[in-house]
């Protein structure tokens, strides 16, 4: 059976203002109920501070010194597969 991953990417978002983390006035019905039925994760680790490095390396499985990308814009055509 293949395996279903969904990846929810939010800028600004910090994941103690979901209902299911039990923030007593976040209304967040969808992603509680997502949270329910799946697996949660309460920690991360970025590869970089800000956010458009760290997804090149989510994308392409590369760590900042290896695909080059360390700002918020850019060309982001390394020679990279893209998914």
């Amino acid at each position: 059976m293949p395996v279903n991953i969904l990846m929810i990417l939010a800028d600004q978002h910090n994941a103690r203002w979901l209902g299911c983390a039990g923030h007593p006035q976040a209304i967040t019905p969808n992603l509680d109920r997502f949270a329910s039925t799946g697996v949660r994760f309460e920690g991360a680790y970025a590869q970089n501070t800000i956010c458009t490095p760290s997804r090149v390396s989510i994308l392409s499985g590369q760590y900042c010194h290896n695909h080059g990308h360390y700002g918020l814009s850019g060309n982001t055509n390394f020679g990279l597969p893209s998914l």
